[in-house]
C-alpha cells in the first residue's frame, strides 16, 4: 500500500536531502511569500486575490450548496458527501495506482493483449470489443475504454465496443445454456474430483490445460 498515502513519499527527500521537494506545504509557503511581496508592492494584487482568499470562497461556495440537516437528524448523520471520490473511485479500473494496487489497469490490460497478434488480427479484434459483467454497467464506461485503446491502435484502424444485453446475468444464462449441451456433462468437474484436485489443480475442464484426464482409458 505504500504511496497511497501522499506522506510516504517523504522518505525520498529524506533519503536524498540535495533533492527538490514537491511537498504541497512547501509549496503553498513560497506562494505565501511571494504574495505577501506582491501585496506590499503591486497596488493592483489584493487580500482578495491571495490563494487563501481564494481558497476560502471555494469553500464557502461548496458549503452553500451542501444540504443542511436539523440536528440531531439521523438521516443526515450518516449521510456522506462526495466530491471528487465518485470520479476516482471509477478510474481506479484504468488507474489501480489511485487506490494504492500495484497492477495493470484496463487499458495497459487490453495494450498487452494486442501486443501478442499481428496487424490484421489486432484490426479484427478491435472491431468486435465485448464488455460484459456488472462493473461493464458504470456510466460512460465504454467511452473511457475507447479514449484508453484508440491512442495505442493505428489511426485508420476501426474500433468498436459493445455492451452486452444483460451484464449482470450472462456469465450465469451463458452457463445455464451450456449445461443443456450433452458435451457439458462429459467435460464437467464433478464433486469428487474436485475434493481430490482441488480449485487450482482442476484436471478435467474443458477450459483447463492438457492434462490426463483427457487421455483415452485404453491408453492408460
Amino acid at each position: 500500500m505504500f504511496g497511497a498515502d501522499d506522506a510516504d513519499w517523504a522518505i525520498y527527500r529524506k533519503i536524498n536531502n540535495a533533492a527538490a521537494s514537491s511537498d504541497e506545504d512547501e509549496d503553498l509557503a513560497r506562494l505565501e511569500t511571494v504574495e505577501q511581496k506582491l501585496l506590499a508592492h503591486d497596488p493592483t494584487f489584493q487580500e482578495e486575490h491571495t490563494y487563501s482568499a481564494l481558497a476560502q470562497r471555494r469553500s464557502a461556495l461548496i458549503q452553500a450548496f451542501r444540504p443542511q440537516y436539523f440536528e440531531g437528524d439521523p438521516a443526515g448523520a450518516a449521510r456522506v458527501h462526495l466530491s471528487t471520490e465518485r470520479w476516482r473511485a471509477c478510474e481506479t479500473w484504468f488507474s489501480p495506482g489511485m487506490a494504492g494496487v500495484d497492477s495493470a489497469g484496463l487499458g495497459e490490460v487490453v495494450q498487452n493483449i494486442l501486443a501478442r497478434f499481428n496487424e490484421q488480427e489486432k484490426g479484427r479484434l478491435v472491431k468486435n470489443v465485448f464488455v460484459t459483467g456488472a462493473p461493464s454497467q458504470l456510466p460512460e464506461l465504454i467511452p473511457r475504454l475507447h479514449n484508453a485503446m484508440r491512442p495505442i491502435l493505428p489511426p485508420d484502424m476501426p474500433l468498436n465496443i459493445t455492451r452486452a444485453d444483460n451484464p449482470t446475468l450472462d456469465a450465469w444464462r451463458g452457463m445455464a445454456e451450456c449445461s443443456l449441451n450433452d458435451t457439458y456433462w462429459k467435460n464437467s468437474v464433478s464433486n469428487e474430483e474436485y475434493n481430490e484436485w482441488g480449485g487450482e489443480r482442476i484436471r478435467r475442464w474443458w477450459g483447463g490445460n492438457w492434462n490426463s484426464s483427457f487421455i483415452d482409458d485404453s491408453e492408460a
